[in-house]
């Protein structure tokens, strides 16, 4: 939980100038503001740095240092602010792609549940690419101005959720057992550290915008949506100093001039080693093709 002086911090940080109750307007707006103006990046995993869970430094990082984080961080400061607000807040384990990847995935993603009076409210800032407001816990579809996303029960504890088909996420499933944070510790240490971990292979920012999403993947800067032609863009960034800007431009992402360097350097390996797979990738489709 935050202290009076940090949550009155965080929601600074996020943009939201009423008076916090614990209701569902308040929730829709602090759940939306935060997705509009704190990125989902993998920077500092980028840089080597060890993702904590701690309150302390989840507000220090992305409050006062105004980074971002990915889902144990973003939904861990969110999960906090609430709680001083005054919500009943659920942790849930969450399982990005299980409907393809399976059992394994559990716990990749950390997922939060608001309890209310109108219902039960599904809440994640720590997606990159999801929903922008919360999503009543109910089977059915719900639309976002021009975004669609679905929610469906698979078990008695086990529900699927499906964001947008522009976003990169097709499905993630949660459990509503209740779960604390500690319980993802393990997962978080493996995500953030070991080389086969794509969040370690892949440096990536992401926002959440009213019509679309902006991704940055290495070099590629990605706009996907209903509103954008053919339902996605996309561009090369072109050196350093683009690089720069499209941090700082598209996700209001600043670091020093050595780890500005450092993350430059990773951005353009990561995308050497894409193009190259991507050749080979082509070489391989264009000798099988090839009648003996």
């Amino acid at each position: 939980m935050l202290s009076p002086s940090r949550l009155r911090g965080f929601l600074d940080r996020i943009g939201f100038t009423g008076t916090a109750r614990p209701d569902l307007p308040t929730l829709t707006a602090i759940h939306r503001a935060m997705l509009l103006s704190v990125p989902y990046e993998t920077l500092h995993i980028q840089l080597g740095r060890p993702v904590s869970q701690d309150v302390d430094d989840l507000y220090g990082k992305i409050v006062e240092r105004r980074h971002g984080g990915f889902c144990y961080e973003m939904n861990g400061v969110l999960l906090a602010a609430l709680t001083a607000i005054g919500f009943r807040v659920r942790v849930m384990a969450g399982a990005v792609h299980r409907e393809q990847e399976g059992e394994s995935a559990w716990r990749n993603h950390m997922v939060l549940l608001v309890h209310l009076d109108e219902g039960d409210r599904l809440v994640d800032a720590g997606l990159g690419d999801g929903f922008l407001e919360p999503l009543a816990l109910a089977e059915g579809t719900v639309w976002q101005g021009r975004m669609v996303h679905r929610l469906e029960r698979l078990t008695e504890e086990v529900w699927r959720c499906r964001p947008d088909p522009h976003g990169s996420v097709k499905s993630f499933d949660f459990d509503v057992t209740p779960r604390r944070p500690s319980d993802f510790a393990a997962r978080c240490r493996e995500l953030s550290t070991s080389p086969s971990s794509g969040f370690v292979r892949s440096l990536m920012a992401g926002t959440v915008r009213p019509d679309r999403y902006v991704v940055l993947r290495g070099r590629v800067c990605a706009e996907s949506g209903p509103d954008v032609p053919g339902g996605r863009r996309k561009r090369t960034v072109a050196d350093r100093d683009d690089f720069v800007a499209t941090l700082a431009d598209e996700f209001g992402l600043r670091f020093d001039v050595a780890e500005m360097d450092v993350l430059w350097r990773r951005a353009c390996l990561q995308h050497a080693e894409h193009v190259a797979a991507r050749e080979r990738r082509g070489r391989r489709a264009a000798t099988d093709g090839v009648v003996a």
